[in-house]
């Protein structure tokens, strides 16, 4: 993954970040999760595989974020994956990791039966899997950060040639679908924690003004945020990064670095970024305009060059003078004095 991307994920692997994602995004901001409600889970899913040659390998797959939702004796997996560019194959990734984790909770449950000697001869000894053995379900949204709308497959129906397949078998084809999140597309005041700050700037990126006003608008929740939050958003809006100034009021960086509970002026570092970013914009538009207008310039010079010489050689063979025209063509000083005879 790259650089946005790991810094999401490390980011929506937080309790309450990723309580407030699904609030927002499920229940349309209504605070139904809470951060005390989620628990850490393995993330990670080894597969061993055989090769052809008999050499055995293992296959790791890693979702982006995942917590288990202990809530009313319903136990239920949330899961992440982040994108910032579109992924033809999502559908199909996404269901390879459920199918992983569904796989995991066979296994734990078969390893249980084993263990108790507890399973009756026939369907369940075979499978070793009980009638009211149940999975915990799993729910992954995909949110996507990169520009523009997601285009990309959201079902693997999407995936699949279905040319010339009739109705009646098509009735018969499952499906599985994605939920995709574009960030640019929610609506931030549905959102808890730094999501709101991300989802609001991203929509006005580019636009520095009104990035500014945003700032503005919202300074009391910029001048507390934490420096998670900060160093987050200075990467997903492609800001470098600036050591955040101390907020007014006493005591120096060394002395507010031993308190936990210090507070850093996040408004002032991002109006500083967005200031430094809007100056090296104009910097570089300014350092295009002039090499555009040199280049202008001299094409300008040039043709006026070229077409004054045209002028000259046109005169000088009306006048039948055909041997001081071909000299004219070469030697700079000889075209200088007949400028002057022609008056061109």
């Amino acid at each position: 993954m790259g650089e946005k991307n790991d810094t999401f994920s490390y980011y929506v692997g937080k309790e309450e970040v990723l309580a407030d994602l699904y609030n927002a995004v499920v229940y349309g901001g209504r605070q139904a999760i809470c951060s005390e409600d989620l628990a850490d889970v393995q993330r990670t899913y080894h597969e061993p595989l055989t090769s052809r040659y008999g050499k055995k390998r293992r296959v790791q797959r890693e979702r982006d974020a995942a917590k288990l939702l202990c809530r009313e004796g319903c136990p239920v997996l949330l899961a992440v994956e982040n994108q910032d560019e579109m992924n033809h194959g999502m559908p199909l990734r996404c269901a390879e990791y459920d199918v992983e984790e569904f796989r995991k909770q066979v296994r734990r449950i078969q390893k249980k039966h084993m263990q108790a000697r507890d399973l009756k001869p026939g369907a369940e000894y075979l499978s070793g899997f009980r009638a009211e053995d149940r999975l915990i379900p799993v729910i992954t949204l995909v949110v996507y950060h990169g520009d523009g709308k997601w285009r990309a497959a959201e079902s693997m129906r999407e995936m699949f040639s279905l040319d010339g397949m009739d109705g009646e078998l098509r009735a018969y084809l499952e499906n599985y679908r994605i939920h995709v999140v574009n960030l640019v597309e929610q609506e931030e005041e549905r959102f808890q924690t730094g999501l709101r700050e991300l989802v609001g700037m991203l929509k006005r990126k580019d636009d520095p003004e009104a990035m500014r006003a945003y700032l503005r608008d919202n300074e009391a929740r910029f001048r507390e945020m934490d420096e998670d939050t900060y160093d987050m958003l200075c990467v997903m809006l492609d800001l470098k990064g600036l050591e955040v100034p101390d907020s007014p009021g006493g005591g120096g960086r060394s002395e507010k670095r031993k308190e936990k509970e210090e507070k850093r002026d996040m408004c002032r570092a991002f109006e500083i970024l967005i200031q430094r970013s809007r100056e090296e914009g104009k910097a570089e538009g300014r350092a295009e305009g002039k090499a555009e207008g040199r280049k202008e310039g001299e094409l300008d010079g040039r043709e006026r060059g070229e077409e004054r010489l045209g002028r000259l050689i046109t005169r000088l063979l009306s006048d039948g003078r055909i041997d001081e025209a071909a000299f004219a063509a070469r030697d700079a000083g000889e075209r200088s004095r007949l400028y002057r005879e022609y008056s061109l």
